[in-house]
């Protein structure tokens, strides 16, 4: 049965798992904890970006938590095109 809130796809489970744990280590950094390194950070945004496309477009998933994975990429995105230009 397909859920409308959660995924049933691991890629789909995987990148809301990684945007989920994105989001608690950028406020911990924000509130001045520096275990994880900055790049490694990002690349669990941008880890979370690419399964939830993946599951999207390859495994047709429809779920609303997928969103959560995509705002979070874009975000680190967009933080590097501004970092970058």
């Amino acid at each position: 049965m397909k859920s409308l809130f959660l995924p049933d796809s691991w890629p789909g489970k995987w990148s809301v798992g990684l945007a989920l744990v994105f989001a608690v280590v950028t406020w911990l950094k924000a509130e001045g904890y520096s275990f994880p390194p900055a790049f490694l950070v990002f690349a669990l945004g941008l880890a979370g970006f690419v399964l939830a496309f993946m599951a999207l477009l390859w495994k047709k998933e429809s779920a609303i938590l997928l969103l959560l994975p995509i705002l979070g990429g874009g975000l680190v995105m967009f933080w590097l095109m501004t970092k970058l230009a």
